[in-house]
């Protein structure tokens, strides 16, 4: 005999055991018991729906609680990018932050400023850089952008730390 029809004749066996106990009640027991089961059947289904709610609620706020610490994180992040610049030398500020963006720069030191000079085709490169620069720590004392007859923009500035 398989393992599916033993369990199979098991459960009608119980099934028929509590259909007859079932019989041996009063009707009024019977009523009794039928709604006490209803009750009861109602009431898990509400508890786990309950439960359920409350779990995705602690959900959302443990998500919410998530994304404003991302979000602190990123306002934060200038500031730690400044404090890691102080500790490398300007023109390795540039250099690094050039090659970042993919730029070539050149460099000419002039006291305790840096001439560069920069070719891009994108604007919004240059200006990108420029930012992160200033995230750095380093600040614009002169700045130039003309545009090659090529169409290429040359950007020469001035840049100081501090």
């Amino acid at each position: 005999m398989s393992l599916a029809a033993n369990f199979n004749q098991r459960f009608n066996q119980r099934v028929a055991r509590l259909q007859q106990r079932l019989d041996q009640l009063s009707p009024r027991d019977r009523f009794a018991l039928i709604i006490l089961t209803i009750f009861l059947i109602v009431t898990s289904i509400g508890y786990s729906i309950w439960a359920l709610h409350k779990a995705a609620d602690k959900a959302q706020t443990q998500a919410t609680e998530e994304r404003e610490l991302l979000l602190w994180m990123r306002s934060q992040a200038p500031n730690i990018r400044q404090s890691q610049g102080d500790q490398m030398p300007l023109n390795m500020i540039i250099q690094t932050t050039a090659q970042n963006q993919g730029l070539t720069v050149s460099q000419m030191p002039a006291g305790d400023q840096i001439q560069v000079s920069v070719v891009h085709q994108n604007f919004a490169v240059l200006g990108t850089w420029l930012s992160r620069l200033a995230e750095q720590g380093v600040s614009i004392q002169q700045l130039d952008i003309s545009q090659n007859p090529s169409g290429d923009l040359q950007l020469k500035a001035s840049l100081k730390q501090g």
